[in-house]
């Protein structure tokens, strides 16, 4: 059992970072940087279990997997260099749309909330920035994808209010509520949280929780 629970931890620790990290840019170099910070990871690296070259393939095996992510970077990016650079015209990138107001280049979401990147600038190298630092297509689809994230828990807390679900805490990407008869209607809130708002209905959606006397993770 104890070999078993050490195994799920490793694939845990590579997966988690692979797919969290990975899916906003992360290349080989950060990756093996940020395994060597993880606790149960250095020492199968230290022992040689594993390596950098491990780590590569592993970046390289993610981006050809899912290989529209990098295209969607490239794509992002374009666009947002695009109105950047020309500021009279828009661009368009699916659901997204963007514009830049006086230097301030703005994307609207799904949703139609707007992210505001202030100061946004193109220098001799080709290379974005704006008022809180550089840019890319990696770290502005980490900015879409959090920022959808965000608009999905705001409808959600929404609705639990609604339905007699009175929020007392939310943290990233739960919900706590306090009811009487929680079993009976823990399906019913988990419901709420796989519905979708009608911007939303092509973004696939799950949820799981559980019934606590103190908050738990």
């Amino acid at each position: 059992m104890k070999k078993k629970k050490k195994y799920l931890t490793i694939k845990r620790g590579f997966g988690k970072d692979a797919i969290l990290g990975a899916g906003y840019g992360m290349g080989a170099a950060k990756f093996y940087e940020r395994c060597l910070q993880n606790p149960d990871l250095r020492p199968l690296f230290d022992s040689g279990a594993y390596d950098f070259k491990f780590v590569q393939a592993l970046i390289k095996t993610y981006r050809t997997t899912y290989n529209k992510i990098p295209q969607f970077w490239t794509a992002i990016e374009k666009c947002f260099k695009w109105v950047t650079k020309y500021p009279n015209v828009t661009a368009q990138y699916g659901p997204l749309n963007l514009w830049n107001y006086g230097g301030t280049v703005c994307i609207e979401l799904p949703s139609t909330r707007v992210l505001y990147y202030r100061h946004a600038k193109i220098n001799s190298r080709r290379e974005l920035s704006y008022q809180h630092g550089s840019l890319w297509g990696g770290s502005i689809c980490e900015n879409l994808i959090q920022a959808i994230a965000r608009d999905l828990l705001g409808y959600w807390i929404l609705e639990f209010e609604k339905r007699g679900f009175p929020v007392v805490l939310h943290s990233h990407d739960e919900i706590v509520t306090i009811v009487e008869g929680a079993e009976k209607k823990l399906d019913k809130a988990l419901a709420i949280m796989k519905s979708a708002p009608e911007w939303a209905k092509e973004i696939p959606l799950d949820a799981e929780g559980c019934v606590s006397e103190v908050y738990t993770k």
